[in-house]
């Protein structure tokens, strides 16, 4: 079956999983959300915002609006300072109909396939409360969708210094359109609601999310892998890193899967070719078991990366060969050839903690002999820092 075949029924499958409500994080191309519908509006006064005021911020919706229910309660997600709630987003929809404010209704999967079901107008309507402990409430319109699977907090830490966001996702028959919601700080001088940006992403079975602080500086980060189909190649992954940048989350960088993991097998080809053997290492292993292995005798160290996949008739036959090979003798064995497989699709599978190793064969042609011997690569958990590859001893 072709690759597509099996990324369309995986991510399928994926958004059939995602369907149950729970808060989740995470075209091929980001776009800009639908744009955003503010309304000002007046709300009564409130004394000091607790968690048990979450039916007044549902009854300060207009007539129009209903707030998406569940557990018996409004879709609520609060920020807290201080033991106490400074803002809160809550889920709406645009209906008449009380049936349609169940979020067991509005994520209900089998929804997509039904003609007669029609799009709901969602929004996020946004709660925070000023100096006199007033209310201040903001619309924000999300668009008109049959589903919403998701609605949960952005992994924000819950500071002053770090922005207030929620997450809505609405999938379709083709993928999913996930809606980042950020409130990067209180009201401007001279304006009555607070600031917000709207981000949004689409995954589908070629364009998948992975959401991690990747460079390490305390906010998450946005990778986007991408397959397209390229001629006489087979299909590139291009990855794309977006930021946030203290407004919004915006594209930092981009780097290609395929390209450059085939330039790292060229690299390491030629060294080995050329038995130079601490380039080798220092070049295809992380310093830290670059360190170790060149204190090694070169043949136990090449035992650690590569596994024969032969039935040697003894131990000693197997070390031996290791040590014609890969010793510090060119004399010993004359290497002439070193195929390392041709990749034509991303091998790195995607998981929630990021891209995991995959297991590969090379065969190496010495005294007119051939040898085959398996290996492990992982991809750096930061594509875009270091050295993108590595075997794993």
């Amino acid at each position: 079956m072709p690759l597509a075949f099996y990324l369309t029924v995986s991510f399928l499958l994926s958004i059939l999983a995602g369907c149950a409500g729970e808060p989740s994080p995470s075209k091929p191309a980001v776009s800009a959300a639908p744009a955003a519908v503010e309304t000002e509006r007046p709300a009564p006064s409130a004394p000091a915002p607790v968690a048990r005021e979450l039916p007044q911020f549902a009854a300060s919706l207009p007539a129009s609006k209903k707030p998406v229910m569940r557990d018996g309660g409004p879709l609520v997600i609060l920020r807290g300072q201080n033991g106490k709630t400074d803002a809160a987003a809550m889920l709406a929809v645009e209906t008449q109909d009380i049936n349609e404010t169940s979020f067991g209704y509005v994520s209900d999967f089998n929804r997509l396939f039904d003609a007669s079901t029609k799009e709901l107008p969602f929004s996020v309507e946004l709660f925070t409360f000023a100096e006199d402990g007033g209310l201040i409430s903001k619309s924000i319109s999300l668009g008109s969708h049959r589903v919403c699977s998701s609605f949960s907090r952005l992994p924000f830490d819950e500071s002053p210094a770090f922005p207030f966001g929620v997450s809505a996702i609405f999938p379709d028959t083709e993928g999913k359109r996930n809606i980042w919601i950020l409130f990067p700080g209180g009201a401007e001088p001279g304006e009555k609601s607070p600031k917000h940006s709207l981000f949004s992403f689409y995954e589908q079975a070629n364009v998948r999310a992975y959401i991690h602080d990747i460079d390490e500086n305390g906010i998450f980060d946005l990778l986007l892998f991408e397959d397209i189909i390229e001629e006489f190649s087979g299909y590139e992954t291009y990855i794309t890193w977006y930021k946030w940048d203290g407004k919004s989350f915006n594209k930092y960088r981009n780097t290609n899967i395929l390209r450059k993991l085939r330039a790292f097998f060229d690299g390491s080809r030629q060294m080995l070719l050329s038995r130079s053997w601490r380039r080798f290492f220092m070049y295809a292993l992380l310093p830290e078991d670059s360190s170790k292995l060149l204190l090694e005798n070169p043949a136990r160290a090449f035992r650690r990366i590569f596994l024969l996949q032969e039935n040697a008739a003894s131990e000693q036959e197997a070390q031996n060969l290791y040590e014609s090979l890969f010793s510090r003798e060119i004399s010993q064995a004359a290497i002439t050839d070193i195929v390392f497989p041709n990749i034509m699709e991303n091998p790195f599978p995607l998981k929630q903690d990021g891209t995991e190793s995959f297991r590969f064969t090379i065969r190496i042609t010495a005294n007119e002999e051939n040898y085959f011997f398996s290996a492990r690569l992982v991809m750096n958990k930061n594509p875009f820092s270091g050295r993108m590859f590595h075997f794993i001893p």
